[in-house]
């Protein structure tokens, strides 16, 4: 049984856009937003997927889950960012979703180069970047320099140069969705 089109989009295509614009106007993903996304994604599953669906949603989300704490951990992407990995994965599962990610991935690195460039620091970064790759891979040092961190107080104003990744994977997944015909 295929899942009607209109619950696909009010139930996933629709609350992964608001997060993604929540994400690009108030650097911040809302709870309100992902944590039922997450368990739509895995009644979703359940419903038209059965317990094969429940078996690809739950190793999605907790793949995801794993991964953006990583990620997290080095102050790389917000809380919020990794809750709406979760829920990506929930309702995709693992393959389709590291796919999106992977592409959300390109498409930060993409804006975040945009952004260096407008801010004229570009050249600087990539210098220091390829100064510290090559200290490291010749020398086996560690190298002084390091990215730029998301401050550890939720309260602390976002480092401009920050590329809000909520709505690089919102851009991702409606992109790719669409590609692939809807699912």
């Amino acid at each position: 049984m295929d899942p009607p089109a209109i619950f696909y989009l009010l139930g996933f295509i629709v609350p992964v856009n608001i997060a993604g614009f929540c994400d690009w106007c108030w650097n911040l993903v809302p709870n309100a937003i992902t944590l039922p996304l997450m368990l739509a994604g895995m009644v979703h599953q359940t419903i038209y997927g059965g317990l094969e669906g429940l078996r690809e949603a739950f190793p999605g989300g907790f793949a995801f889950f794993i991964f953006g704490c990583f990620l997290y951990r080095l102050g790389g992407i917000g809380g919020g960012d990794d809750k709406l990995m979760i829920a990506i994965g929930c309702w995709l599962g693992a393959g389709k979703a590291a796919v999106i990610v992977l592409a959300a991935a390109i498409i930060g690195i993409v804006w975040g180069l945009y952004k260096y460039a407008r801010m004229g620091i570009l050249r600087e970064r990539l210098q220091a970047f390829l100064g510290a790759l090559y200290l490291r891979l010749v020398y086996g040092t560690k190298p002084g320099w390091s990215w730029p961190r998301l401050p550890e107080d939720v309260n602390a104003p976002v480092p401009r140069e920050a590329v809000p990744f909520g709505t690089c994977l919102a851009v991702a997944a409606t992109l790719l969705i669409i590609v692939w015909g809807g699912r």
